[in-house]
């Protein structure tokens, strides 16, 4: 069964888009949908990146001799509860 648009402000946006680039309603929901997905998991990427990147830089404080100081992105890491943010 195929999905329904419901909702008429979405529906002209679709509609809009269409006749902009000449796609098939199912093509530009398809396309948009994508480059959503693709943008989410840049996204997420990058906060993994910058926490590895903190990582790595307190492995090297600690190998370098020095005392290893907390640079607070364990308060992102975990709630206020303990559990996984």
């Amino acid at each position: 069964m195929a999905p329904s648009i419901n909702d008429q402000a979405v529906e002209t946006l679709v509609r809009e888009t269409c006749l902009l680039t000449g796609e098939s309603l199912t093509s530009a929901i398809e396309i948009a949908l994508r480059e959503r997905l693709e943008r989410l998991a840049s996204e997420r990427f990058d906060d993994v990146r910058r926490v590895v990147s903190e990582l790595h830089d307190l492995i090297a404080e600690h190998d370098s001799g020095n005392p290893v100081t907390y640079h607070g992105f364990d308060e992102e890491l975990w709630d206020a509860d303990g559990l996984p943010a």
